[in-house]
């Protein structure tokens, strides 16, 4: 098994290959995934716009959910050393910076991409990649397309690090207009759906 095969069952849509990554994510390990993963979404933009919004929405759920969890990869248990983890946060951000490459002005965005940082920090309790992605969607949050702020601001919203409120502020700072919306607040402490 390669990499090639590896891309070929992720970007497969027209049936289900949970077996298939099953056993990628058996035989491989964790560190072997995630170079690929990394590779694939550092390219995110270009690899996504020749499929349909659904479609990218599949895959985008693929590698948040069973059985390759690419937030798995970001715990403390995690197999990848710091280095690893911080190309992870990386070529995750390049899924957010998409958005607006991906949809039209106005268009909504699919679910995989608003749901996106909470598939992948869920499970996050080490301080030091905690931090990492605290940037990371703070300067997400302040990106000038609202869905890219939208999808970081619901990340933030789960991001278990002492930092979320102050990053939220960041965020009220710059839009002193959202300071008394209900979501905000929600994400700024942490009770985010």
């Amino acid at each position: 098994m390669g990499g090639e095969e590896f891309e070929e069952f992720l970007f497969m849509v027209s049936r289900d290959v949970d077996d298939e990554l099953n056993d990628f994510a058996s035989s491989e390990g964790d560190a072997q995934i995630a170079q690929w993963l990394v590779q694939i979404l550092s390219n995110w933009r270009v690899r996504a716009q020749s499929m349909s919004h659904k479609d990218q929405d599949t895959v985008l759920w693929r590698i948040g959910s069973n059985p390759l969890f690419l937030g798995w990869k970001l715990e403390s248990a995690s197999k990848l050393n710091f280095d690893e983890q911080c190309e992870v946060v990386r070529a995750a951000k390049c899924v957010t910076l998409a958005i607006p490459f991906l949809f039209g002005p106005e268009e909504p965005m699919e679910r995989g991409y608003y749901m996106w940082w909470d598939l992948l920090i869920s499970g996050v309790d080490d301080r030091g990649i905690g931090s990492v992605i605290l940037e990371t969607l703070s300067d997400l949050s302040l990106h000038s397309d609202e869905r890219v702020q939208l999808s970081a601001l619901h990340g933030l919203g789960h991001l278990q690090h002492p930092g979320r409120a102050a990053a939220i502020d960041r965020y009220i700072h710059f839009r002193p207009e959202m300071a008394s919306d209900p979501w905000i607040r929600q994400c700024r402490d942490g009770s985010v759906m």
